[in-house]
């Protein structure tokens, strides 16, 4: 398996799923933190939050981005822009 006790990975499902559907935590920010949880090397985890992010379907990217954009943000064109895809 994964070296894992079954006991954790379903505290940590648990977890995820409170966070994802009770607190409504975006699941793109939910997928770069386990990037970070799951780098055991520290300057490793640049590159593995790019490769997170770059693994993600445009359209949870395009909805992370308009979460987290300002409300000035979201008045632009390159913000209007994600909404029309």
């Amino acid at each position: 398996g994964l070296g894992v006790p079954k006991a954790d990975l379903a505290r940590q499902l648990q977890q995820w799923l409170d966070l994802s559907c009770n607190r409504h935590v975006p699941i793109s920010l939910l997928i770069m933190s386990r990037s970070f949880a799951l780098t055991e090397n520290p300057e490793d985890v640049e590159k593995a939050i790019a490769d997170s992010i770059s693994s993600l379907d445009e359209e949870i990217v395009n909805e992370a981005v308009l979460e987290a954009a300002t409300p000035e943000e979201r008045k632009t064109d390159e913000i209007r822009e994600l909404k029309i895809e």
